[in-house]
């Protein structure tokens, strides 16, 4: 299957991901890069990103609707804009283990104190949020600082997005893609264990940034994030 990765990158973000960009380069990855902006990037094929009108929470959910799904590509690799690459990833696509989508989750929810907040959802309302909704195995966390979509499954995709995004905003939560994605990846992929970061440390790994890069990372994220960094672990994907 043929793939790209994309991203979206306006205003302050569109030299983050220019950079994300650069360092694919400088790190030998060739694929080519689809992303919405508000200025042309180089080394891209860029869209206006003001063109789709922007659903509240599912920004990157709806461009990929609108757009993604309309190119020749069997799957699309979303990559944060705060993104380096240190080496191109070996066969990411592996990691879908024939599933619709792939997020790397990164523990179970219950692992955590009933007040431990995940992104701003208490991981005792993460989890129960995601069964109420469907989820019945244990539910994981996740940033989505990285997924994989097949283009066949986009329209469910979305349309599971939307229907969960709705569920949260009447139980009482406002929250972004993020979660969304993550509820998808655990609604859709049957088997959660096949979808933890353990199974392919070597393309994605919550550890951070330069540590990332030292234990062979080929991704990582410059920016910390509130949930804490994991042991090392060797992975081509890290997020801070």
């Amino acid at each position: 299957m043929n793939y790209c990765y994309w991203s979206i990158g306006v205003g302050r973000r569109r030299a983050s991901l220019q950079a994300c960009v650069n360092s694919a380069r400088q790190a030998g990855v060739f694929r080519e890069f689809h992303v919405f902006s508000d200025h042309p990037l180089k080394d891209c094929n860029t869209y206006d990103a003001m063109t789709a009108e922007a659903v509240e929470g599912i920004e990157s959910l709806l461009y990929m609707k609108a757009g993604l799904s309309k190119l020749s590509f069997d799957c699309f690799i979303w990559i944060d804009p705060a993104s380096r690459f240190c080496r191109n990833p070996n066969g990411p696509l592996a990691a879908l283990n024939s599933a619709p989508i792939h997020v790397p989750l990164e523990f179970p929810v219950d692992e955590k104190p009933s007040g431990f907040s995940l992104d701003g959802l208490a991981a005792e309302a993460y989890g129960r949020l995601f069964t109420e909704n469907g989820v019945y195995n244990r539910v994981y966390y996740a940033r989505a600082a990285f997924w994989i979509v097949k283009r066949a499954a986009i329209d469910a995709v979305f349309d599971w997005a939307k229907r969960f995004m709705a569920a949260a905003e009447e139980a009482g939560h406002r929250l972004d893609e993020r979660f969304a994605i993550s509820y998808v990846t655990q609604l859709l992929g049957a088997d959660p264990e096949r979808h933890t970061w353990r199974q392919r440390p070597d393309l994605w790994s919550p550890d951070s940034g330069p540590d990332a890069a030292e234990k062979g990372s080929a991704i990582f994220l410059e920016k910390p994030t509130e949930v804490p960094a994991f042991p090392p672990q060797r992975a081509a994907i890290s997020c801070l």
